[in-house]
């Protein structure tokens, strides 16, 4: 399955991030066999609110393909580094966009349609006369 990882870094002097981490990211998705398809790093923005005493963070993303099985142990090392502020993987689904280019979004969880409203609506053309005379009717019911 192909999943997309947001990770963010803490914020500090330097205007990127130190490689370090982000080889160290890397590792951890190779060691649960993980093929790395895209590693953007998106820079350093202003948080939505403080977290660990800090406004600003580097954001990367990384997306790569790996069995659902080992997430949970990817999800596990991640946690437990202290250097990583936040992340959260998503899995992909696959789309096509306009000019049928694939693109990808993340996966939500869609509910099945009712019955009710499965069944098809038939709608009749009424003229403006017979409108008119029914509003009359339903008038003059309302005064008495």
């Amino acid at each position: 399955m192909r999943y997309d990882l947001l990770y963010i870094l803490p914020s500090q002097t330097e205007e990127t991030p130190s490689d370090e981490m982000k080889n160290k990211i890397s590792e951890y998705l190779k060691s649960i066999n993980a093929t790395i398809i895209r590693d953007e790093n998106l820079g350093r923005r202003k948080l939505a609110y403080p977290i660990k005493n800090q406004r600003h963070g580097y954001y990367g993303n990384i997306i790569f393909e790996a069995e659902s099985a080992v997430l949970p142990k990817l999800k596990e090392m991640l946690s437990l580094e202290t250097s990583i502020t936040r992340f959260q993987i998503v899995q992909e689904e696959h789309t096509m966009g306009k000019k049928g280019r694939r693109r990808t979004r993340p996966h939500r969880f869609t509910p099945p349609a009712s019955t009710a409203s499965a069944a098809p609506k038939t709608t009749e053309k009424v003229s403006f006369e017979e409108l008119d005379k029914k509003l009359e009717e339903l008038i003059s019911e309302d005064i008495t």
